[in-house]
């Protein structure tokens, strides 16, 4: 019986090793760990990462790679053992006793004694390697204080392993001492080659699933293994009823009992990147600077450049649990993501690198063709100006689409409504985009007109020529056969009014915008993102391509109209094209974002609703903020929680004069001339 246990065992711990793709660089970090007995060198292995990461696995891993060499390993989880120092010593007595019987009648000679235990380890370690190791660390902080009293005596001789969620922190890294004898390893999840490679060891093979699966799990280990196990079972387990996902999410769920933090997560799985100050903003209330803290320290959140992110998987399914169970609360929190990216946009002072915040705005917006044509954008492609070196691709890319001949037809799905979009161009239709266009005239006309998209590899994915309008392209403009219907349109006043600055242009019209492939939905995002980043600058943005379904719905759909008497048929001499053009200039960016969230029924409130949009959005959320320096909101909101000036001084280290010229100022912005007058103001509008 014991030799069919051990054969099973075995056959076992080979599929294990079978299945474990990646994690090369840790584990040969773990090996020279291991074999490096300089005493001067890491004795503690840490290995740290999000639930589901793998961490257990990658133990499993090295006790076998540990044991294949002959030696010791013994590994603990914090579910074992009681969390004192004798049951920690229990524990190892157990562990040797289990898998190591040699030892068995030592350890029932000694004493639950913490000296008894290191008496021991020396013992073993002084005739083979032993290996002690610890998983689900953050579990046992009632054990760390003991373990920094035990470690020291034997971390000569016995080689320790750490394995957690969280990097190490507090005395471990604060003290120098520590901090040297450790080294601390994150596990990430796969990358795309290690989850095609872990797909094919469980016979998948097809490329469009392996795709859908790595944009589904984005290399999360026990996200892939849960996915495969339920694509091989019945339909009923993973019925629509049965998200394969949810024992991920319920695994990370464990980090977080308290009722406020989950209501944070709540909140935070609205965004797709939040901070404190947008967590603030929908919650309606100041959020805690240390709960915050706990809630970014969580496993599955990480940083990003623009604030912190929930793994997608997480935020899903926090989502979706969120809207089932208390959907008017969720249907109001997200309305307010959309006021607060229109606050962001309103009061920005630097428009020109809005795409991202734009983007955000419209992904809460109920525009069916947005959601239909948008969705993740993702890293690996950019746009750049040409320049006098880079002219050349731009020419070679306009003799390419010429010169190709390609029929492109797609249908895109509205996720929500189930509305279809069909994109369809023949070829010359397709041609109609550089119709006209001579890239080196424009280029000199304005060296910024011209935009190259690339890809990670440096290689050229789309061409946009988007023209600056000033009184140096005006003359262009003019003559141009698809601009000139706009520009002669316009009144004798309204041309003038064109006629500014180079430095400053009153507007853009995109004349162009070639994609290498259309279909291709990451190349197409990145238009839309350009399109994004000249939608709310402040000035005129037109357009006028050839026209067809989708186009129409696409400019109509992101606010755009159509302009009258600006309609030509200059690319086909039969074809009427319409001219679109979005009017953002001065008040009428306000007004363009309140018509927006008109059409998506948000009020000013943060809720959806069918009634008229009644109050404009600066007035009930946001105008006083707009109007007060970041200091002066500041002093504004310590006003508010009743601080005096003295106490406000000390608390902005600044001088009670300065306060008092803080307040002069707020009072002549706001039309007000006392503090209670300013709190009841901003009660009012908050």
């Amino acid at each position: 019986m014991v030799i069919v246990l051990e054969g099973i065992t075995s056959r076992i711990k080979e599929r294990e090793t079978y299945y474990f793709v990646g994690r090369q660089k840790e584990l040969l970090q773990f090996s020279q760990f291991i074999k490096d007995r300089d005493h001067e060198r890491p004795s503690i292995f840490h290995i740290y990462g999000t639930g589901g990461i793998g961490k257990t696995t990658f133990l499993h891993i090295c006790k076998t790679a540990v044991e294949d060499l002959g030696y010791l390993f013994l590994q603990l989880d914090s579910s074992d053992f009681i969390h004192t120092a004798e049951g920690l010593v229990k524990a190892i007595y157990r562990q040797l006793e289990l898998t190591h019987p040699p030892y068995a009648k030592a350890c029932q000679q000694k004493s639950s004694s913490l000296s008894d235990l290191i008496e021991l380890l020396l013992q073993i370690s002084a005739s083979t390697t032993l290996v002690i190791a610890f998983d689900t660390f953050e579990e046992m902080p009632e054990v760390e204080p003991w373990l920094r009293d035990l470690l020291p005596l034997i971390m000569e001789e016995v080689f320790i392993v750490f394995a957690g969620r969280y990097p190490l922190k507090g005395p471990w890294i604060s003290s120098p001492a520590w901090r040297e004898r450790i080294l601390q390893i994150p596990l990430n999840y796969l990358n795309q080659s290690e989850t095609s490679q872990y797909l094919q060891k469980c016979d998948i093979y097809d490329e469009n699933e392996t795709q859908r699966i790595w944009e589904r799990t984005h290399g999360h280990p026990l996200s892939l293994s849960l996915y495969t196990a339920s694509r091989c079972d019945s339909d009923e387990l993973i019925s629509e009823h049965k998200h394969w996902f949810e024992d991920v999410a319920e695994t990370w769920l464990r980090e977080v009992p308290d009722s406020v933090l989950r209501r944070y997560l709540d909140a935070a799985s609205l965004f797709h990147v939040f901070d404190q100050d947008a967590l603030s903003f929908i919650l309606n209330e100041e959020i805690p600077t240390n709960q915050f803290d706990q809630l970014i320290h969580l496993s599955f959140v990480r940083r990003t450049e623009r604030g912190w992110q929930l793994h997608e998987l997480m935020r899903v399914f926090t989502h979706q649990r969120f809207r089932f169970r208390s959907p008017v609360s969720c249907r109001k929190l997200t309305d307010r993501c959309a006021l607060y990216y229109a606050e962001r946009i309103l009061t920005s002072s630097d428009r020109i690198s809005m795409d991202w915040e734009v983007g955000e705005f419209f992904r809460y917006m109920d525009v069916d063709v947005i959601r239909a044509l948008t969705g993740e954008r993702k890293n690996g492609y950019y746009w750049e100006v040409v320049t006098e070196s880079t002219l050349p691709e731009a020419k070679s890319y306009v003799e390419w689409r010429r010169a190709t001949s390609q029929t492109r037809s797609r249908v895109e799905i509205d996720p929500v409504t189930g509305k279809e979009f069909c994109i369809e161009y023949s070829s010359e239709e397709i041609r109609f985009n550089i119709h006209h266009l001579d890239i080196y005239e424009v280029f000199h006309l304005d060296p910024r007109s011209l935009l190259l998209l690339r890809n990670d590899q440096g290689e050229v994915a789309a061409l946009s020529v988007i023209i600056p309008i000033h009184k140096g392209t005006l003359p262009w403009l003019e003559r141009d056969p698809v601009t000139s219907p706009f520009i002669l349109s316009c009144s004798l006043d309204e041309r003038k009014a064109l006629a500014v600055h180079e430095d400053s242009p009153c507007g853009w019209f995109i004349r162009t915008a070639d994609f290498i492939d259309l279909l291709n939905p990451e190349i197409r995002i990145e238009g839309i993102y350009l399109f994004y980043a000249y939608m709310c600058r402040g000035g005129l943005l037109l357009a006028s391509p050839f026209p067809s379904p989708i186009t129409h719905h696409a400019y109509t759909g992101f606010g755009f109209e159509v302009a009258q008497g600006a309609s030509h048929t200059n690319y086909d001499s039969v074809t009427t094209t319409p001219t679109f053009v979005l009017d953002t200039r001065g008040e009428k960016l306000r007004s363009f974002i309140e018509q927006i969230l008109i059409k998506s029924r948000i009020t000013p409130d943060g809720s959806s609703n069918q009634s008229p949009f009644s109050k404009t959005l600066l007035t009930e959320t946001i105008s006083w903020k707009s109007h007060l320096t970041n200091r002066e909101q500041e002093v504004a909101h310590l006003v508010m929680i009743g601080l005096s000036n003295k106490d406000i001084a000390k608390q902005l280290y600044i001088s009670e004069i300065t306060v008092k010229k803080h307040l002069n100022a707020i009072f002549q912005k706001l039309g007000i001339s006392r503090r209670t007058q300013l709190v009841h103001k901003i009660n009012t509008l908050e």
